[in-house]
């Protein structure tokens, strides 16, 4: 799903290049901002992947709309804080 109603003023990657939605509570990448993040881009002949750092809110209701929209979504998240390496978890 493209969303092409995004305000330029607050995009700094073209709204042609598709983006993923973050929520990343990183002090150097502020909402409403795209970011590219060293060796994530590990997606084989895939490029460079641009990321949209957005509020948690916002993300779940897109997530939402895509899936009623019939289309796949992905997810990704930091486990470490909640990884139990010595129990496999």
């Amino acid at each position: 799903m493209r969303y092409t109603t995004l305000n330029q003023r607050w995009v700094s990657t073209p709204l042609d290049v598709d983006v993923c939605l973050v929520q990343a509570p990183w002090d150097t990448s502020p909402y409403g901002r795209t970011f590219t993040v060293e060796y994530l881009g590990n997606v084989w002949k895939g490029g460079i992947t641009h990321y949209l750092n957005v509020e948690i809110n916002f993300l779940k209701d897109m997530a939402r709309r895509t899936v009623l929209d019939g289309e796949p979504v992905w997810l990704g998240c930091d486990k470490g804080k909640i990884m139990r390496g010595d129990a496999g978890i």
